[in-house]
Formats: structure tokens, sequence, C-alpha cells
């Protein structure tokens, strides 16, 4: 099986990476996407780990462990349990306001976050928070508010939070697929 995509007998525990989880009571149901989108269709309860909640999770639904975003690509029900597919749906990066990270191999940078103009790369224009940001093998540095894109290796990655903070602000960024 793909180490990116993994399969669940109802009712049973299985792991993503070190992670239990456990999908069950698979039945038609509504249940609502990330974007608010409603749907109608064959659902499972999940149970995370440090979540007593248990959430509806259909066809399309993401539910985030340690910095990975899944997304439930299959729920079917069955005669006597259903199965659940999951795939990773993009990862996610957190970085804290003048310290280095690291995207896969790269370093990168975000500092002196605060409220400024900054332009998205269909050229719409906006004001909010904004860091400046230094990638690798480029000597200028960039503003990065929310919705700026910027590119590694050929692989886009999206600015998708930029917090002001006292000390240090954060910022959030996501692989696009």
């Amino acid at each position: 099986m793909n180490s990116s995509i993994w399969s669940f007998t109802e009712g049973t525990v299985g792991m993503i990476g070190e992670h239990k989880v456990m999908f069950s009571n698979i039945m038609i149901q509504d249940y609502t996407l990330a974007d608010g989108t409603s749907k109608e269709g064959p659902a499972a309860s999940l149970s995370l780990p440090n979540n007593k909640e248990w959430q509806t999770a259909g066809t399309g639904c993401i539910f985030t462990l340690d910095g990975v975003e899944y997304e439930v690509t299959n729920v079917e029900e069955g005669d006597p349990f259903g199965e659940v597919t999951v795939k990773i749906h993009r990862p996610i990066f957190s970085f804290t306001e003048g310290t280095v990270g690291m995207i896969g191999e790269h370093k990168v940078m975000f500092s002196n976050i605060m409220i400024r103009d900054y332009t998205l790369a269909d050229g719409t224009s906006k004001e909010g928070p904004a860091a400046s940001l230094s990638l690798p093998n480029n000597k200028e540095w960039q503003t990065a508010g929310t919705g700026c894109v910027f590119t590694l290796d050929g692989v886009e990655y999206e600015v998708t939070n930029v917090e002001e903070g006292d000390p240090f602000g954060e910022v959030t960024v996501v692989k696009n697929n």
C-alpha cells in the first residue's frame, strides 16, 4: 500500500504514523466540508487522538495530525463492516517570526511582521499582517501576507495565516496541490 494512503475497516483502530484513529458508525448522513459546503452521503464518526469529540467525516472532509492535513477520499458502507480511505491532503508548516525554519531541505525565514500593503500573484492588493520572507538563493526579501505564494524546487507553497505576536508572531504555510 502507498505510504500516503490508508484504509480503515469500520470500528477498528488504525494508525496514521504514530497516531491511533478510528472510523465507526458508517451510514448515510449529512456532513459539512471545511469550506462550509453541506453534503449527504456515506459518512463515519471519526475519533482522533487528544480529541474527546467525535467528528462526522465523509468524502472530502479534512482533518489534521502533527501539522499534516489528511483528506477522506472514500467512505463505503459494508456488510458487516464498511471502509474508509484517507490520503495526505497537504503538509502544514509553522514558523516563528525571526527564526530560520525548514521546508524540506530549504531554509526559510519570516521576520518583521506588521500591518502593511502586499500584492497577491493575481495582482490583487491587500492590507493586513504580512512578513518579510527570505528564501534560499534569493538576495531580495519579499513581502508575504495571507494568500501569497512562493515556489521552492518547482513546488508551490501558500501563506495561509500571518499573526502579529508579543514578542514574536507566527506564519503558517501549506504546500499547494
